[in-house]
């Protein structure tokens, strides 16, 4: 377990030194800023958010999967194992994009009426930001399945694996 969470420190450090998670960032800040609107129903918007979220959590489960030279990926394979290097990539972009996503549902809980779709029924705050941590959460895994499935080592060549993780 120690050794998994320091695979998963690392590959967070890599992360952030690589600035791979900016373009992610971009991405999704991109869409929530042509998305949602100040005053729209909370629920819509934080479907959006979470919505938004899943091709970055591709995207930065991809960056993390790919940071490494293939000699320090073969370092850290004999080390710690393959199966668990892979592990620590996908749970290091799923954290990052989890960051991601809890700053999203806290800008559009903060910006959105707290009313339905049709403006008729009054929304409380806390439940609804509590379906939006949870969709946020599912458009994660799926976003982080889909950069683990995308990628190495199922898939070698970078050009397909981009094609399969813009596919998937």
């Amino acid at each position: 377990m120690r050794a998994t969470l320091a695979l998963i420190r690392y590959q967070l450090a890599l992360l952030v030194r690589s600035q791979r998670w900016l373009a992610p960032l971009l991405l999704y800040a991109g869409l929530l800023a042509v998305g949602v609107r100040a005053g729209q129903p909370l629920l819509d918007s934080l479907g959006l958010a979470a919505a938004a979220l899943l091709p970055a959590a591709a995207w930065l489960v991809r960056g993390c999967v790919t940071a490494e030279p293939p000699a320090a990926r073969h370092c850290a394979a004999a080390a710690a194992g393959a199966w668990r290097v892979h592990l620590a990539g996908v749970a290091a972009g799923g954290v990052a994009a989890l960051l991601f996503g809890c700053a999203g549902v806290g800008l559009v809980a903060a910006t959105s009426a707290p009313r339905s779709t049709d403006g008729s029924v009054a929304v409380p705050l806390l439940p609804a930001v509590g379906a939006g941590l949870c969709g946020m959460l599912a458009c994660v895994l799926t976003g982080a399945a889909v950069g683990a499935l995308g990628n190495r080592p199922l898939v070698r060549s970078r050009g397909y694996a981009v094609a399969a993780t813009l596919l998937g």
